[in-house]
């Protein structure tokens, strides 16, 4: 458990020394670091894009069932609904 402490402790070290002081990042030190933290934001980017994906799936998948339900009614069907409010069961 110690070992990965350690590792950790390392890790959060390198993340202030190389991210917090400014023109540090380009040093030997952070040459081990950069990979890394940019595959970081890589995958954080990837998460964030199929996430925002999956909401627009989603909204263009209710706008298409709500337009194919659209097209199953009939004239008299939809005016019985829009004046009584007894809408067909599905």
């Amino acid at each position: 458990m110690d070992k990965y402490l350690g590792n950790l402790k390392w890790i959060a070290f390198q993340v202030q020394y190389c991210l917090g002081g400014g023109n540090l990042f380009d040093s030997k030190l952070c040459s081990d670091f950069r990979p890394w933290a940019l595959a970081g934001i890589a995958a954080l980017g990837a998460i964030v894009f199929v996430m925002a994906w999956h909401w627009v799936a989603k909204k263009a998948e209710a706008w298409r069932w709500r337009r194919a339900q659209a097209r199953v009614a009939d004239k008299a069907t939809m005016d019985r609904a829009r004046w009584t409010g007894e809408y067909p069961k599905q």
